[in-house]
């Protein structure tokens, strides 16, 4: 990748104060739009990460879609936590490049490394329904200048599931689907509140040409809001053209989160809004019946792990001078 040292700066200190989940360009090291082409409902597939360290890691995976347009996919995850990215399977290869590794105690600079890993082919190494996980765990030996290690390898090759299905509740997992069908750059800022009120917070940028993501949340999930839990006064988020405030809609209850739902955020232009576009926050619970092996398969990953309970909070780990400072 060709990252300029001052291009990494920003893009780190971005992706710090703002995401959750980026997609990041191959050639600049910079947001970049995705392709138009969205998954086409032949179904779809895990990323998972975990990191066992006391580091923040961003594992960064170039991936290749239909359209063979190749991108890199950026997920920090907190200390000692998981993440995951769900995509559909329009993707054709995936490459495990390397890591971004930094101590958000310290200050201290990020650290790139790279990963010598083969090609993750779709048809050979996963499919539809596949999970393919990042496993980051501390250096056996103490190295300042390669604090953790990664293994990356596909947990399931398909199955009874292509992942094209809701989570169901056996998966003890919710899913939080994004379709952005407004054409512009959003910043969404997104609440959730676990059964022990843990807050969790996430900050996502989302691409006028990336309309569609989804990602996992362990439940049971109590309350969760586009906006803020603690204030509902604040901002669904804005649009980053225009910095026009997205007014929140209701939050969703404990009643509208049952295990293996799934949540549904759109943002659509609307007249009926000052800042011209209208987000909507909504969940559909399936059938009992109603299950795919893709997430009971990231479940009992997470589980057999002893770190399901432990979905990374980014944000809540963040000293105020990284988060406002969006300085390079």
């Amino acid at each position: 990748m060709n990252h300029s040292p001052h291009c990494r700066r920003v893009c780190v200190r971005a992706l710090l104060a703002r995401v959750t989940v980026v997609w990041i360009s191959a050639v600049t090291g910079c947001v970049a739009p995705q392709p138009d082409n969205q998954p086409d409902g032949d179904g779809r597939f895990g990323l998972v990460v975990t990191n066992r360290s006391e580091m923040l890691v961003f594992a960064l995976l170039a991936v290749t879609t239909e359209l063979d347009e190749v991108q890199t996919l950026a997920i920090p995850v907190a200390p000692m936590s998981w993440d995951s990215v769900i995509l559909g399977c329009d993707v054709d290869e995936v490459v495990p490049v390397g890591m971004l590794v930094s101590n958000i105690l310290d200050g201290s600079d990020s650290i790139e490394l790279g990963l010598d890993e083969l090609p993750f082919t779709r048809g050979l190494d996963f499919d539809c329904g596949s999970v393919i996980t990042f496993e980051i765990e501390p250096s056996p030996v103490e190295n300042p200048n390669r604090p953790v290690t990664a293994s990356v390898r596909t947990l399931r090759d398909g199955g009874s599931g292509s992942g094209d299905g809701p989570p169901g509740d056996a998966s003890g997992l919710v899913l939080v689907e994004i379709n952005t069908a407004a054409r512009a750059d959003f910043r969404l800022e997104l609440s959730w509140a676990a059964s022990d009120d843990r807050v969790f917070q996430s900050s996502l940028n989302v691409s006028a040409d990336r309309t569609q993501f989804a990602f996992l949340l362990p439940c049971p999930v109590n309350r969760f809001a586009l906006g803020s839990l603690a204030d509902p006064r604040l901002s669904a988020g804005e649009v980053l053209e225009s910095g026009a405030a997205i007014d929140p809609p209701p939050p969703l209850d404990e009643d509208q989160l049952p295990c293996g739902s799934v949540v549904n955020i759109r943002v659509e232009r609307s007249t009926a809004s000052a800042s011209g576009y209208l987000a909507e926050l909504t969940s559909t619970i399936p059938r009992p019946d109603q299950s795919d092996d893709l997430f009971t398969g990231v479940h009992d990953f997470l589980v057999d792990g002893d770190i399901f309970d432990h979905p990374s909070n980014l944000l809540s780990l963040l000293p105020p001078s990284v988060v406002t400072d969006g300085e390079p």
